[in-house]
């Protein structure tokens, strides 16, 4: 993936982050590496289930893997992409963003309704390779909060999260 700054911050320094995002998705390669987490929140079974979602933990920002929190959303909407098999909603996505920066609260409260509205069943999965529990996510303080995507089928949104960036994705059915 490919770098608008040297500079390893958390908010880039760009005059639009909606152009900045698109360019990104544009251009994107597939990295050799990763520095994330993944907890796919998804029912397999035999009815299709009425959402899936995903939350993404950048694992190595201490480091300054990822360029900017906006860098760290489009690897981790890709990761979601191919764990959904979604096929095009990577690229379909792009007139629909909005990076409009949101109260982190509203973000925490997305977030861990995510984790909660999901029964811990037979038909439910939840990575065991995902380092983070619920309680350990619950406890987090998040900062920088920006709302990508919210459109009536798929929503998305990423914040800063104790060094870390964190994003969540929750596609509807239809």
């Amino acid at each position: 993936m490919w770098l608008l700054s040297k500079w390893r911050q958390a908010m880039p320094r760009v005059g639009n982050p909606v152009h900045h995002t698109r360019a990104m998705i544009e251009a994107f390669c597939t990295p050799g590496r990763d520095a994330l987490a993944d907890c796919l929140l998804a029912t397999r079974g035999k009815e299709p289930p009425d959402w899936d979602a995903g939350i993404y933990v950048s694992t190595s920002q201490s480091t300054g893997f990822y360029a900017d929190i906006f860098e760290f959303w489009v690897r981790a909407l890709h990761c979601f992409v191919e764990d959904t098999q979604l096929g095009s909603l990577f690229h379909s996505v792009v007139p629909d963003l909005l990076c409009q920066e949101m109260p982190p609260s509203i973000f925490r409260d997305r977030c861990l309704s995510l984790l909660h509205a999901r029964k811990a069943d037979a038909a439910f999965i939840e990575r065991q390779s995902f380092p983070q529990t619920r309680i350990e996510l619950e406890d987090r303080r998040f900062d920088s909060a920006w709302l990508i995507i919210d459109r009536p089928d798929f929503r998305s949104a990423v914040a800063q999260t104790e060094g870390e960036f964190l994003a969540f994705f929750v596609t509807m059915a239809g």
